[in-house]
């Protein structure tokens, strides 16, 4: 299946950081949303132009603790169906932090120990 760019979608976007960083959650034809990072700054005429995010330094660290309940709420809000239908697996997620608010857990077939 070749790349379609009308079926990527842009849900949400921080503010930009004091250097320029700035987060962004996809979501390409429905499926699950993904976080990414771009540097965004001024050219000499004045226009706003983006690259790619590239390495994260303790301060672009520091401001992704800040923003990340916005990034954790935006993309719990996008999460719809079973952990399986939207690609997240018991090994690669603590449940609680994915489906606290909605009382639901992946491991539901296990039994407390």
């Amino acid at each position: 299946m070749a790349y379609d760019k009308s079926k990527d979608a842009m849900v949400w976007e921080s503010e930009p950081s004091s250097v320029g960083l700035v987060a962004r959650i996809f979501q390409y034809n429905n499926g699950k949303p993904k976080l990414g990072f771009v540097r965004q700054y001024e050219d000499f005429e004045g226009e706003i132009k983006h690259r790619s995010g590239g390495r994260l330094d303790m301060g672009d660290l520091t401001y992704f603790g800040q923003i990340y309940p916005e990034v954790n709420k935006v993309m719990k809000s996008i999460i719809k169906g079973t952990p399986e239908e939207v690609g997240i697996y018991p090994d690669e997620v603590d449940p609680d932090d994915i489906y606290a608010d909605k009382g639901e857990s992946i491991y539901d077939d296990e039994e407390d120990e």
